[in-house]
Parts: C-alpha cells; structure tokens; sequence
C-alpha cells in the first residue's frame, strides 16, 4: 500500500486512510534514508536522530525503510519545512545575530577613545567594565 506525506499532520499517512501513520516528518525521513545510505544501523538511527514524536521506535523506522525500499514511500517532492524545524532555524538565525552584534560591541570597545567630554568618557569607562 502506498503511503503519501501529510503536511498537517507531518506524518506519512496510507493512500486509504487506513492502518498505522509512520509519525516521521519529511526533514527526518531524509534524515534516515541518508544515515542508511552511509551504512548506519537501525540502532544508530535512533540514536542520532531527536524525533519529534515518542512512538517512533526502531521497528517503526526498520518498516519505514522496508517501504520506502519498496517505493511505497516517495521522499520525493517540495514540502514545507516542520513547525518545529522552522522555529529552530529562526533561534540559529538570532543566536548568529546576537554573536555578531558582540563580536562588533567588543571591536567599538577596544577602538581608541575619541570622546569629547566628560560625559561620554565615563559611558565608555561603564562599557569597559
């Protein structure tokens, strides 16, 4: 039976709506497909991915593999990234912003002072600190 992928639901859901969804969203599908690719066990798939969802055991991925093998399961198409996954990117995005911004904080700290009075001298004297 062929399974197709459910954006809402970002599980892999049965043509016929019947029997057991693999909860596996499309970024980990591909995941484990490449980890199989590069020889890794079923064990050490579980191991490195963090899924999502918590009844993904290793029979639910040695049956996934076993479908997407058989071409029951296409990983093929353009699908928008999980909910999860997107909001990760986002937090990547800020924490290599937050970086930048002290990276360029500490270079206007150890530039010489050019300050005119007194005022702005003890500003960068609190900055110093």
């Amino acid at each position: 039976m062929k399974y197709n992928y459910s954006i809402e639901q970002e599980c892999f859901i049965r043509e016929d709506n019947l029997g057991k969804k693999y909860p596996i969203n499309i970024t980990e599908a591909r995941r484990i497909m490449t980890l199989v690719d590069l020889g890794n066990s079923v064990s050490e798939i579980r191991n490195k991915i963090r899924f999502k969802s918590n009844k993904v055991a290793e029979s639910t991925i040695k049956n996934f593999i076993i479908q997407v093998r058989n071409g029951n399961i296409s990983l093929d198409g353009d699908y928008p990234a999980p909910a999860d996954v997107v909001f990760e990117l986002t937090l990547d995005e800020r924490i290599g912003k937050l970086e930048e911004d002290i990276a360029e904080i500490k270079e206007r700290l150890n530039a010489p002072c050019s300050c005119k009075n007194e005022e702005e001298s003890r500003w960068k004297k609190w900055l110093k600190r």
